[in-house]
């Protein structure tokens, strides 16, 4: 009798399951070795690509047979994906998929290389794509991540780019609200959730460290607030979305209860105005609690610190007033803890 047998024996004397052991069980690998399968598919694959960067140096150089190159790695990658015999195989096919579509990219560049518009459209289409046909969660969170740094791309391009953080919540806002909407495209969905967190985090930090270079050198300092304030003021009105959204989700709640959110939503979109990434930040936060996700909540926790210690850090201001800072929102949070409950009708519960 073997350890399965033995654990199903077990289960079935307390009387936890019933009937006959399940046929096909397959004991999970242990971390450390698919860590060791991940290290070799990918090693594989670099050396898979340097073999073919020596020996068709000269081909490679060509738009059409990257083109072609390129597509036949994403297709290869596609069947063994589709199969996933081991670990092994499954970060090799990644891999491959990655590196086809690097191929991919730079021949559309040499091919528009005056302009990137084209390649921007060309890398969001091909990745748009890959969300949706390839068979693989890891890889659609990864080609959803360049889904929407594409979409990031193709709007600064059009001189949008003080758009894109608000589109990027936008769309990350309704993939975790209609997340369950859909049997069929629960795994797209969700990997377009976690690929526009991981694309919103990449686009707020580098505006954020941008602006702080720009504000230390005062140059186009208005041009680079009027921009700030507009993509603050639709990045609000997102989170006035999520509000109204979560609250009809939530049909025990009161009229007042209601009120009292959509108030204090009001209130946050209106203080957080001018501390960059702290929309974002509290919008992952709010809908992990809302769907239960333990990790938008502790990737909501860890970005809203780094927003906050960024903003305490520029303020252009004494340590004094920056203490005297801290205390005022010390006493407003720990008053908003005394007086939600009241307002909700909760009681305190002692730990």
């Amino acid at each position: 009798m073997n350890q399965h047998s033995i654990v199903w024996n077990t289960l079935k004397q307390a009387e936890l399951v019933t009937g006959e052991k399940p046929q096909g069980l397959t004991p999970s690998t242990p971390w450390y070795i698919k860590t060791l399968l991940a290290i070799a598919g990918w090693l594989a694959s670099l050396f898979i690509l340097s073999f073919l960067g020596l020996m068709f140096n000269q081909l490679l150089e060509s738009v059409v047979a990257d083109i072609i190159l390129g597509s036949g790695m994403i297709f290869l990658a596609y069947h063994l994906l589709l199969k996933q015999h081991s670990d092994f195989v499954e970060h090799l096919g990644l891999a491959m998929s990655l590196a086809g579509q690097a191929l991919f990219i730079f021949a559309v560049i040499q091919w528009q290389s005056t302009t990137y518009l084209t390649s921007w459209l060309a890398a969001l289409c091909l990745n748009i794509g890959l969300v949706i046909l390839m068979p693989h969660f890891v890889h659609r969170v990864i080609s959803a991540f360049f889904v929407c740094i594409c979409l990031a791309g193709v709007m600064t391009e059009l001189g949008l780019y003080s758009l894109a953080i608000p589109v990027v919540m936008l769309l990350c806002a309704w993939c975790w609200l209609h997340e369950f909407v859909s049997v069929r495209w629960h795994g797209h969905i969700t990997a377009m959730g976690y690929g526009s967190i991981l694309a919103l985090f990449v686009i707020q930090t580098t505006q954020i460290f941008d602006s702080g270079m720009t504000l230390l050198m005062d140059e186009h300092l208005l041009e680079q607030y009027i921009r700030f304030s507009w993509t603050s003021v639709i990045a609000a009105a997102v989170i006035l979305y999520v509000t109204v959204m979560l609250i009809k989700q939530h049909q025990s709640l009161t009229h007042s209860s209601s009120v009292y959110i959509l108030l204090l939503a009001l209130i946050f979109a209106t203080v957080a105005f001018n501390i960059a990434g702290l929309y974002i930040a509290v919008m992952i936060m709010v809908l992990g609690f809302a769907s239960g996700h333990r990790l938008l909540i502790g990737s909501g926790i860890v970005f809203l610190l780094f927003c906050i210690s960024h903003y305490y850090y520029v303020l252009n201001t004494t340590l004094l007033m920056k203490s005297i800072s801290l205390l005022v929102l010390g006493i407003v949070l720990i008053g908003l803890y005394w007086c939600l409950p009241k307002l909700f009708g909760g009681k305190h519960e002692a730990d």
